[in-house]
């Protein structure tokens, strides 16, 4: 949700600026390509008004496209907690069929099924079907001392038939599954691991933050659409607290579809306090 509240009003920033006006007719299709984030606090938002900025830093069009870069920032009362920067496209749908995803220069990461650990996929602790909109994962498993770094690995899926409910809202005429969501699928994972062997805490009070001194950085280089059948993400764990009154986990992810590497994520943090 805060990738969202601060990345739309880029795009909405592009519209009011006519930017697609001088684009021929048929560059239509307005994408997210990369971005960073940093949080410089992680305040309560429950009841309060999120303020947004977003400025236009750069527009150049070449070879049939556009692409836009923007700065952005949240604040509450004045007090910037989260700032940014990201690009974005807008190019021919025939652009977007031929789409390689991105260089996989290690593959899947290797594991061995017998050393995988279940892990507990976090739910929404409701019945409405629209809380169900985030349940984004099938099964999510755990490697201790796997991975990239050696300290561990977590490999989460969900299968999908074409009929899930961001295809109808996102986006109009254009039917694709949000980044963000890919990134939420990856937190949840997260939050999944520091809450291995103490189920209760997914359900208590613990406070959640994604503050680090790293910068989240993603890199988006394909989609997710109706004709899709299969998600799968690796998490690279790279430094981890995972017990105590204060958990954290720092992450680097590789988020594919079809077997594709389509979106690149470093340093993907969560924190975990009580609170």
């Amino acid at each position: 949700f805060l990738m969202e509240i601060a990345l739309q009003p880029c795009g909405i920033l592009s519209a009011y600026l006519g930017s697609s006006l001088i684009l021929p007719a048929d560059v239509n299709t307005f994408r997210n390509l990369d971005g960073t984030i940093r949080f410089h606090a992680s305040p309560s938002l429950a009841g309060k008004t999120v303020a947004q900025k977003a400025r236009l830093l750069s527009s150049v069009f070449s070879s049939g496209m556009m692409i836009q870069k923007y700065a952005f920032e949240l604040s509450l009362e004045d007090r910037a907690f989260l700032s940014g920067e990201s690009s974005f496209g807008y190019f021919r749908p025939s652009a977007m069929e031929q789409q390689t995803g991105l260089e996989d220069t290690y593959g899947s990461t290797p594991f061995d099924q017998k050393e995988l650990l279940s892990l507990n996929i976090p739910r929404m602790p409701t019945a409405e079907s629209s809380a169900r909109h985030l349940d984004l994962l099938d099964e999510l498993h755990f490697q201790a001392g796997g991975g990239r770094y050696g300290q561990g690995l977590i490999v989460g899926n969900r299968l999908l038939d074409g009929s899930e409910w961001f295809y109808r809202n996102h986006f109009y005429q254009d039917p694709v599954m949000p980044g963000s969501l890919g990134v939420e699928a990856i937190a949840q994972a997260l939050w999944a691991f520091l809450n291995q062997g103490q189920p209760e805490t997914a359900n208590s009070t613990a406070r959640l933050d994604f503050s680090n001194a790293a910068a989240l950085q993603w890199k988006y280089r394909g989609q997710v659409i109706p004709s899709n059948r299969k998600l799968q993400f690796e998490a690279d764990i790279k430094n981890t607290t995972p017990t105590g009154e204060f958990r954290q986990v720092l992450a680097d992810a590789a988020f594919r579809v079809d077997g594709r590497k389509i979106y690149a994520i470093e340093n993907i943090s969560l924190n975990m306090r009580e609170g």
